[in-house]
C-alpha cells in the first residue's frame, strides 16, 4: 500500500470517527446512548458540556490529522500522534481502567446513572463498570487511528512524507 493510499485510509477513519462521536453526543440513539440521562446529570450545564466536548474532540481530531498526515515535518508528525495518543489514553482511563480494576462507589454511581440504560456487549467483572457499546466501539476507532498513525511514522521514517 503507498504512503497516498495508507493516508487516505486514515483520514477516512477519523472522517468516521468524527461523525460517530459528533452523533452520539447530539442525536438520541437510545439504547445505544442516553442523552436524556446526561441532560439529566448535567442539568444546566448540559449545552456546555456537549459543545465543550464537541470542540475539543474535533479540533483535536483534525489537528492531529492535519499534523500526522498533511505535514511533511517529522517534529509535527510526532506532535499529531501524540494528540491521537492522549485521545486514547483518555479513552482508556475513563472506560477501560475502571471495567478491568474497579471504580469508588461515587465513580460507580455516575456510570449507572449515565450508562446504566445503554447496550452492553462486555461481560461484567465483580462490580466494575461495564463500558456501553458506544465507548466499546469509540476506543476501537482511537485504538485503530493511534496504531496507524503510529505505523505511518515508522513507514515514514527513513523517506519523505
Amino acid at each position: 500500500m503507498t504512503n497516498r493510499n495508507r493516508r487516505k485510509l486514515a483520514l477516512c477513519l477519523i472522517g468516521v470517527l468524527l461523525l460517530y462521536f459528533v452523533s452520539l453526543l447530539w442525536i438520541d440513539l437510545y439504547p445505544f446512548n442516553d442523552l436524556e440521562a446526561a441532560e439529566d446529570y448535567y442539568g444546566d450545564q448540559y449545552l456546555a458540556t456537549q459543545l465543550g466536548g464537541t470542540l475539543f474532540s474535533v479540533i483535536v481530531l483534525l489537528l492531529g490529522s492535519y499534523l500526522v498526515y498533511m505535514t511533511k515535518k517529522r517534529a509535527l508528525i510526532w506532535v499529531g500522534f501524540l494528540l491521537f495518543l492522549v485521545l486514547l489514553l483518555l479513552q482508556l482511563t475513563a472506560s477501560w481502567l475502571p471495567y478491568i480494576s474497579g471504580a469508588s462507589t461515587e465513580s460507580l454511581s455516575l456510570h449507572q446513572r449515565l450508562f446504566g440504560e445503554t447496550v452492553t456487549i462486555l461481560p461484567g467483572i465483580k462490580d466494575h463498570p461495564v463500558p456501553d457499546l458506544a465507548h466499546t466501539i469509540l476506543g476501537l476507532l482511537y485504538l485503530l487511528i493511534t496504531i496507524g498513525a503510529g505505523l505511518y511514522l515508522i513507514k515514514t521514517k527513513n523517506r519523505s512524507v
